[in-house]
């Protein structure tokens, strides 16, 4: 896997201003679009059914978006995604009926499908390893600062100027991060990258895939098994924080703003947490932690608390877990994944876990026929923690099988400075003799007649996967 040579930071820092700009557009909408279904009487199957027109596209596009981000220029890809959204947003503001809310939030999703694999794969184009996890913070930072103010700016303008405008301004947001996503200067897909400028020739990597790599695959399926019970959540959420808590449109706004303040802090804290870590299997027991955090979180807020406002530092702490899962799960594609087949991955891992999602909306939507908020809440908690104890020795066993080949690797390059060293010394203390034919140069000699040394330590190399 290959990084590149020097962090361009003013692409990182531009990648997360595109972020911001449109996780704060997608939040608007999808906010905007909820209190509308909520405050119209329907129920949980609308509010199930938007989320999975949302979703759906995600699953579905994922091993064309995949290989489209590999394969075209980035830049191409950037402004397709993004004047698709637009064009979408701006017909929701004229959208009557249900049926037309679902398919124009289904073609704001297919934007969403293919930038997410694009922005991703762009990641080790503009940092170095060293770097990585700390640029995965900046722009999780940006996008999770989106997400929190686009909650809050729904919440506002719905209660004050109507959903019209709230979908407006997301029209002109989506806009905005097409213009500055087109400045990032680092480019992938096509036949070239550029990075730090310099063009460089794309090599030619062999098929990757997920199930080849143990300890992604491991990450990936507890992550995908967790996510896919807690996802229901998103579904209960408006009804648990509106109906049983009896909170204002703008406190529903605030609180979902919260939780995406707890990721913006969560992103740093798991970046420093990363660039500690000595292999990537430690990136799987960060992954489970947070999970069992963001499950315990459930419970809580279903069954532990009674005022709306204790749900404001319990989503700080669920969304700071968040963050870590994300984080986690980014940096380990990034490090394992050839750069040439970063958007592959990146969908593929966001088709596993957006399919799940999808099971976990419906079964959310269902639920709420016949439980209510609270009880659902503490069922998904459970359900969450059950799911973590059934996959965690897989995580173990591939965690500790990356971390007996990190060893190994150490090992061996002990052993090949150590009989370089030695080598070095010897050549420097031996006797020099000079042999040469009848018109030869002089060549120095060292009268050593050691065996070749067919030690581990000799030259052999043993590459970590």
């Amino acid at each position: 896997m290959s990084f590149a040579p020097q962090t361009r930071w003013s692409d990182v820092y531009i990648s997360a201003t595109s972020r911001f700009l449109a996780g704060a557009a997608m939040f608007t909408v999808s906010v905007t679009l909820l209190l509308m279904l909520q405050s119209s009487g329907l129920g949980g199957l609308a509010v199930s059914a938007l989320i999975l027109s949302s979703t759906l596209p995600l699953v579905v596009l994922s091993p064309i978006t995949g290989r489209l981000a590999d394969r075209y220029d980035s830049r191409l890809l950037i402004l397709i995604s993004g004047l698709l959204q637009a064009v979408a947003t701006l017909g929701l503001i004229f959208a009557e009926g249900l049926v037309a809310l679902l398919a124009l939030s289904m073609l704001a999703a297919c934007g969403t499908a293919l930038v997410q694999p694009v922005m991703g794969a762009l990641l080790p184009v503009m940092a170095t390893k060293d770097d990585l996890a700390k640029a995965a913070a900046v722009g999780q930072t940006g996008s999770l600062v989106g997400m929190m103010a686009g909650p809050a700016l729904a919440g506002f303008l719905v209660g004050e100027l109507g959903v019209t405008a709230a979908l407006a301004v997301a029209v002109g947001m989506s806009l905005l991060r097409t213009l500055s996503a087109m400045a990032i200067r680092s480019r992938r897909g096509g036949e070239q990258i550029v990075i730090n400028g310099e063009v460089k020739p794309k090599s030619v990597a062999g098929a990757w895939r997920l199930r080849d790599d143990r300890l992604l695959a491991a990450m990936v399926i507890g992550l995908a098994a967790v996510i896919g019970i807690l996802s229901a959540a998103n579904v209960i959420e408006v009804f648990l924080i509106r109906e049983s808590f009896g909170a204002s449109e703008s406190m529903y706004g605030m609180i979902n703003a919260t939780w995406m303040a707890g990721m913006a802090v969560g992103a740093w804290i798991a970046a420093m947490v990363i660039q500690r870590t000595k292999h990537d299997g430690q990136l799987a027991y960060l992954l489970f932690g947070m999970l069992a955090i963001s499950s315990t979180v459930m419970i809580a807020g279903g069954g532990l608390i009674y005022t709306v406002e204790l749900l404001i530092p319990l989503y700080l702490v669920g969304g700071a877990a968040n963050a870590g899962e994300n984080s986690a799960v980014s940096v380990a594609i990034a490090r394992r994944v050839p750069i040439e087949l970063q958007g592959r991955a990146i969908a593929k891992e966001s088709a596993i876990l957006n399919g799940t999602t999808m099971i976990g909306f419906v079964g959310g939507g269902l639920a709420l026929e016949y439980f209510g908020a609270r009880e659902i809440f503490v069922v998904l908690g459970i359900g969450g923690l059950i799911s973590l104890l059934v996959c965690l020795p897989m995580v173990l066993r591939a965690a500790r099988s990356v971390a007996i080949e990190k060893s190994k690797a150490d090992t061996v390059a002990t052993e090949n400075a150590t009989a370089n060293d030695s080598t070095a010394e010897v050549g420097s203390d031996a006797h020099i003799g000079f042999t040469a034919a009848p018109g030869d140069a002089v060549v120095p000699v060292a009268e050593d007649t050691a065996e070749p040394d067919d030690s581990p330590g000799s030259g052999r190399v043993l590459t970590r996967v």
